[in-house]
């Protein structure tokens, strides 16, 4: 696996890339957090990471008014969502909530025949582990698809 070893170096694809420790000053050595812009190196160093998940998606067709489970996490995960997807036959909304009857985090007000698409830069992640995520349509029908993964 591919990571980030301040001792050993910045490893990417397998190599070593520079010792990260090399040309520091004693301020940027003790808080490795901060790259002060002093530090000048031959080349330009990218840390690459991996994301080690499974993408999961999620369907659900809503013909009902009634709260409806989307996702049900494995046990003791979260979902993470990373983009939502919802098309409406008529005018209405759909609600999304993390957890039954839990916390409503989207509310998307939809026209008729329209719908919303959202690719998420900052995923929403389930707030305890073992939420499961519901919608709610507003009395028509309605698809909704959520892609994601699981921590």
């Amino acid at each position: 696996m591919d990571k980030i070893n301040p001792e050993e170096g910045i490893v990417t694809r397998g190599e070593i890339v520079k010792n990260i420790n090399e040309g520091l000053t004693d301020t940027a050595r003790t808080n490795s957090q901060e790259l002060n812009t002093e530090l000048k190196f031959s080349k330009k160093i990218v840390p690459v990471f991996i994301a080690k998940y499974t993408k999961i998606v999620k369907y659900v067709a809503l013909g009902t008014t009634n709260e409806t489970t989307v996702w049900t996490p494995k046990s003791g995960k979260k979902f993470v969502i990373t983009d939502i997807f919802v098309s409406a036959t008529a005018a209405g909304t759909c609600t999304l909530k993390d957890g039954t009857s839990g916390t409503t985090f989207l509310i998307a007000s939809l026209a008729a025949n329209g719908g919303f698409v959202s690719n998420l830069q900052t995923p929403i992640q389930s707030a305890t582990a073992n939420n499961n995520l519901t919608a709610t349509a507003s009395a028509i029908t309605q698809y909704i698809t959520i892609c994601g993964y699981e921590v």
